[in-house]
């Protein structure tokens, strides 16, 4: 091993005092911090870690640690040993790789690209030693040189530390659940107990929790008193502790068990507590303050006061969970330690959710630390108080990128071994100094081969190295292009011509935005076929770097319109309207239309109506324009147009097949409703106002009323469809039913079978109105039911005749035969003569 100059030095953090030792004036009344670990390099590649033998008693010190090694470059499969005395074979360790997620275990993880080892390893009993080794594919013990002890397991970025306070015989139910979710979740979570709160602890279920792994106990006194300032509270509770549960490995040496963590009830921490703290060799007390995301103070010579959560939640109310995801996300970033303080009890069902949510959220990160209180502070007390030999320095260096286009930041890494005091960059060889940072960051504004050398120093020796030509920066390449047209046909061709700078070596060429390289041409041509919006992307590169244009919807490729139309009707009485369809294809963006056949355009829609005023055939053309042309359809004599032989038109309204439409007369005597799809496409409904002259005599046993008018449809309904109508009854009407509107009814015409027909009819006496629906259109009328007497049926009113005509002959006979014999007794006295 070389001569050289060896400083004691400790590795750690300086810590701000929280307001819980600031107010009771612990830091400037207690002494410095012991350093009690050593390192020391035995022998070529074996390094010997030692802990002082009255902290590893008193604490036990089980808990791995992280050891950073310098390794040399160029290996890829190295192996790592430990054994904890020399005596003792040597124990190969399980290797991880920064993908794993695990915690606290003893293992070794390689970065072989910046040359170092991880050596996590923890203390255990009959030894204050730890030797570790690292040897080659061979078995042959390979030089390293320690660098430090991590701040964090395995160098992670952050640390995450959940505490949930009193668990005692009534509230276990809710801590068995939350131990099991945090379990599953994969973070350790740090258990309160109250060893004789209204009876003890349901052991069995703590020794339970603790065997299935990823829980840990911390001491919360015996009844909950605070402050807890009686030795019974806070040393008995310990006992208690000690007395009815098996530790877990990483709290045990030998046969003895260790409580590292105590939770202040109340949160309420005196002098008398802390002392009684320290002679219980708690590794550290937790009270209830707000912190900085950093660990407590060392005081009173042997504790950590001053431990605190980044956030206290019970997490009962709604929304909780989102508050407490906010504070780990911001401790997350900063690299600091998330500890969450809480009460799970009583666990229901918002708590539970609550709680899930932020297990979701903060576990299954390999690059956090997920740990016990105790055993975290564990951890800090070995890596706070590591004392390191100072070797020579040995400078090495990495960057990231190399190469690249300017303007290029890279980013420098300082790999040096040794104990390292300066560090001095020279970053573009011209020979003065650019930074004295240990890891700067520099811009390269232009291109060129820089060297870049590294001096590293420190009060033994100083070392040196220079990598020539290690920073390549290129000037960039600029991809541009234009077309030969933007704007095009189906099936037109389009040359297209590269505009980029900067040496360009290759050309990829999308040319229909589909994701596909066309063409590797530097001016490629292409025929688009189909019409569409065209994205056109170039890729252009040379020796280090590539460029992309992309134009969007840059070519647009247009079908040619082909011109078509419909009609709503093409017979039609004069002064109907009827609905014109746009049937046309292709791109269209202008409408022409010429209804009458008179060479000029009257109308510009695209789907129009036109009413024609006079009989007679009329030619329609439509005239359609796009960007790749236009056409035009010429339908000689479409539409006939007939005098109208009818009434006075009351209404005429189009309709459409897509929504429901009310068609009514002016003053709503008429009202029709078309539900949505009542027609197969665009029609034309007129209501026609009729004298009762010009439509058939009603029926038998009916009286005609005065409303009559007719409904003329230009289209069709659609199978199945029925039409509402409603007609408000006159006053004629009811002269007609004889002031009775119940025997009105609505009737409509059927003209094939050359009837009437009256349909079933809603009387509304309240609105004057009859409502029916229908499903086809004809002559209306409103009719009135004579009454029962005057129809009775033809048989019973023939039968009732001969009937009176029996007995006005019978009375008649009785009166002749009556007068013949008065008739006759007085002739009869007369030709007697007198007696």
């Amino acid at each position: 091993m070389k001569n050289v100059k060896v400083v004691r030095q400790m590795v750690g953090i300086v810590l701000l005092c929280s307001v819980l030792e600031c107010s009771v004036g612990w830091v400037s009344a207690f002494p410095a911090t012991a350093q009690v670990i050593s390192h020391i390099a035995t022998e070529s590649g074996v390094h010997r870690i030692s802990v002082d033998h009255d902290s590893h008693e008193d604490y036990g010190l089980a808990y791995p640690v992280t050891y950073r090694f310098s390794i040399p470059a160029g290996y890829s499969t190295l192996q790592a040993y430990r054994r904890h005395r020399v005596d003792e074979a040597w124990s190969p360790l399980a290797e991880m790789i920064s993908q794993d997620l695990f915690n606290g275990v003893e293992c070794v993880r390689f970065d072989y690209e910046n040359n170092y080892a991880y050596i996590s390893v923890g203390f255990a009993d009959g030894s204050d030693d730890i030797y570790v080794k690292i040897t080659d594919s061979d078995g042959e013990d390979v030089e390293t040189v320690y660098m430090e002890i991590c701040e964090y397991y395995d160098n992670r970025k952050a640390t995450a530390v959940i505490t949930a306070d009193d668990w005692n015989n009534a509230t276990h139910p809710s801590f068995n659940v939350l131990c099991n979710m945090s379990r599953e979740a994969g973070v350790w979570l740090t258990v309160g107990v109250i060893t004789n709160w209204n009876g003890p602890p349901v052991w069995s279920d703590i020794q339970a929790q603790l065997d299935a792994g990823y829980v840990e106990v911390a001491s919360h006194s015996r009844t909950h008193v605070y402050p807890s300032e009686d030795e019974s509270e806070v040393i008995g509770s310990r006992d208690d502790i000690l007395a009815n549960l098996t530790m877990p490995a990483h709290y045990r040496k030998g046969d003895k068990g260790y409580v590292p963590a105590w939770i202040e009830p109340g949160c309420q921490a005196t002098a008398l507590s802390a002392e009684n703290c320290a002679k219980a060799k708690y590794l550290c007390d937790r009270a209830c303050a707000w912190y900085n995301g950093i660990f407590g103070k060392w005081v009173h010579g042997q504790l950590y006061r001053g431990v605190v959560p980044s956030i206290l939640s019970n997490c009962s109310a709604e929304g909780a969970d989102v508050v407490v995801k906010a504070d780990f996300d911001a401790r997350y970033a900063a690299g600091e330690i998330f500890h969450l303080q809480t009460h799970p009890y009583p666990m229901n069902e918002t708590r539970e959710a609550n709680f899930r949510s932020i297990l979701d959220h903060i576990g299954g990160r390999n690059d956090v630390w997920y740990v016990g209180l105790g055993a975290l502070y564990m951890y800090h007390f070995v890596q706070e108080r590591g004392m390191v030999e100072v070797n020579p320095p040995h400078a090495d260096f990495t960057a990231t990128p190399t190469s690249g286009i300017a303007p290029l930041t890279v980013e420098f890494t300082d790999q040096s071994a040794g104990s390292i005091d300066l560090w001095s960059w020279d970053l573009d060889g011209d020979g003065s100094v650019d930074s004295t940072e240990r890891n700067p960051t520099h811009a390269y504004d232009l291109s060129g081969a820089y060297t870049v050398s590294l001096s590293v120093s420190n009060e033994v020796a100083s070392d040196t190295e220079t990598k020539v030509e290690y920073i390549l920066v290129y000037a960039p390449p600029q991809a541009d292009f234009s077309a030969s047209a933007t704007v095009a046909s189906e099936g037109q061709v389009i040359a297209f011509t590269d505009e980029s700078t900067g040496n360009i070596t290759s050309w990829s060429w999308d040319l229909d935005g589909d994701g596909s390289v066309d063409s590797t041409e530097r001016n490629p041509t292409h025929a688009y076929d189909l019409s569409g919006a065209y994205t056109v992307s170039l890729s252009v590169s040379n020796a280090v770097a590539s460029d992309t244009e992309t134009k969007v919807e840059y070519i647009l490729v247009y079908a040619p319109p082909q011109a078509d139309f419909s009609a709503s009707a093409t017979v039609a009485s004069e002064g109907q309207v009827i609905a014109f369809i746009d049937e046309s294809t292709g791109d269209v963006t202008s409408w022409s239309w010429d209804f009458d056949g008179d060479g000029s355009v009257d109308s510009t829609e695209r789907n129009p109506s036109f009413t024609y005023a006079n009989p007679g055939r009329y030619t329609v053309s439509l005239t359609v324009e796009g960007p790749a042309g236009s056409d035009a359809e010429v339908k000689s004599d479409f539409v006939n147009v007939s005098a109208h032989t009818g009434g006075q038109l009351l209404v005429q309204q189009t309709i459409s097949p897509g929504s429901a439409a009310g068609v009514q007369t002016e003053d709503a005597r008429i009202v029709l409703e078309f539900p949505a799809g009542a027609t197969t496409g665009t029609a034309v409904v007129s209501i026609i106002e009729e004298s009762r002259d010009s439509v058939p005599s009603c029926p038998s046993g009916f009286r005609a009323g005065a409303t009559c008018f007719s409904i003329e449809l230009a289209g069709d309904l659609a199978p199945g469809a029925m039409v509402t109508i409603t007609v408000h009854y006159s006053d004629a009407d009811l002269e007609t039913c004889g002031g009775n509107p119940s025997l009105l009814t609505l009737a409509r015409y059927d003209t094939d079978a050359g009837k009437w027909v009256d349909l079933p009819t809603t009387v509304d006496t309240a609105a004057q109105t009859l409502t029916a629906r229908t499903d086809r259109f004809s002559k209306w009328m409103v009719l009135a039911a004579e009454p029962a007497e005057e129809r009775e049926p033809a048989e019973t009113a023939g039968s009732t005749g001969h009937l009176w005509i029996w007995i006005v002959g019978g009375v008649a006979g009785l009166l002749v035969l009556a007068q013949v014999v008065s008739t006759s007794l007085w002739l009869r006295r007369r030709l007697a003569g007198p007696s």
